[in-house]
């Protein structure tokens, strides 16, 4: 092995440890979530799925972590709401809070929404 490979893969690997120390949820408070791995996030847990097995696996995660999770797909950090009564909660009454975090993508629950209007 070359002295630049071993150079980039300690380079690698010591920029893997540091994303994964400085992008802790503990300092951002974001809602709970499963563990996430450095830039991938949580696709191992969405990948090869159809749309229906993938809301199985977020309701999965719901009944689990609560209403409210946090995803990282990729580099993006998605939030999930089950109930209407905390999306309104967060996208009306604390609007002004959510609005300036304008990397979040706020998603709703088909399901619950599905039970909401029949």
């Amino acid at each position: 092995m070359d002295p630049w490979s071993i150079i980039l893969t300690i380079l690698m690997f010591l920029l893997s440890f540091f994303y994964f120390f400085s992008n802790s949820k503990t300092k951002k408070k974001l809602p709970p979530g499963p563990f996430t791995f450095p830039f991938v996030g949580n696709l191992q847990l969405l990948r090869n799925k159809s749309l229906v097995d993938i809301e199985h696996t977020i309701q999965k995660l719901l009944s689990k972590y609560g209403p409210i999770i946090t995803l990282k797909i990729g580099t993006a950090t998605s939030i999930f709401i089950s109930s209407h009564s905390l999306a309104y909660q967060a996208l009306i009454r604390q609007g002004a809070i959510c609005s300036s975090v304008s990397n979040f993508l706020w998603s709703f629950s088909t399901q619950s929404s599905q039970k909401a209007i029949d």
